[in-house]
């Protein structure tokens, strides 16, 4: 079951009848579960980010060990892509200060659902390489559409509101991801981020190998500028045209402060 060699017909595949009802259950059940968590309180929402979180470390850790037992250096232990953000993303989500707190939210209502979305669009590694029972492709799935169900949720029940204003959350958490990605990907051979490599896209990656500078650049413009901006219209066009009951949960307190200052 662990094994990494399985008939290209095993494994889940893109863009099949198999993928496409994969798309269909990972994003509607992420929205049925998160306009389903309006009716709970706030603390009953911590508490599954909390529980979230726990599964979330807890299957790194066991993904890190696996990877160092099988010869992998740090950049195989450490690969930091973008959808790995969350990690640090929903440990400051769990922290009482509001501050650390809203950074966290930040990243996971925009890096959550981004990434998220993406994953289930774009070969990735995992669904395109294993079967849907396989671990790797287990662990892919859950931990994605638990990106995608968090940052619903946050939005949903309006623990946390995309504001203009938060965007310097955004960019402080990128940047000081990208710094350690650049240290990672200089010493180690890594490819965090995806500042070094275009991931198998041909035309990016001549892009990348001819001027890295300006690709490094444009990859970071687009997982900060694009990602939040992005989110923010899409986000911003829903709240005004579309209109759901009010949830039991209102902006918490922590947000709150935040928001004010």
């Amino acid at each position: 079951m662990i094994g990494d060699n399985f008939p290209q017909e095993h494994v889940i595949g893109f863009y099949n009848l198999g993928h496409f009802l994969l798309i269909l259950l990972y994003i509607v059940g992420a929205v049925i579960l998160a306009i389903n968590e309006r009716r709970h309180s706030k603390q009953y929402i911590e508490n599954v980010i909390r529980i979230c979180g726990a599964y979330i470390i807890i299957t790194e850790i066991i993904k890190i060990l696996v990877a160092y037992f099988n010869g992998g250096g740090v950049a195989a232990m450490f690969p930091l892509p973008y959808c790995g953000l969350f990690i640090p993303a929903i440990i400051l989500a769990m922290f009482k200060n509001p501050k650390v707190k809203h950074i966290g939210y930040t990243f996971i209502a925009i890096g959550g659902i981004v990434g998220g979305i993406f994953y289930i669009f774009i070969p990735n590694g995992s669904i395109d390489s294993y079967p849907i029972y396989h671990v790797k492709a287990i662990h892919g799935i859950s931990y994605h559409f638990i990106m995608v169900y968090l940052g619903l949720t946050l939005l949903t029940t309006g623990l946390y509101k995309i504001r203009t204003k938060n965007f310097i959350y955004y960019l402080g958490f990128m940047a000081v991801a990208t710094i350690i990605a650049l240290f990672n990907n200089h010493f180690f051979g890594a490819h965090s981020l995806f500042l070094n490599t275009a991931a198998g896209i041909d035309f990016l990656q001549k892009i990348c190998d001819k001027v890295p500078f300006i690709y490094a650049l444009g990859i970071f413009c687009a997982e900060t500028f694009l990602a939040f901006f992005g989110m923010f219209g899409i986000y911003s066009f829903i709240v005004k045209y579309i209109k759901l009951k009010k949830p039991s949960v209102t902006l918490s307190q922590d947000a709150q402060i935040v928001e004010n200052n």
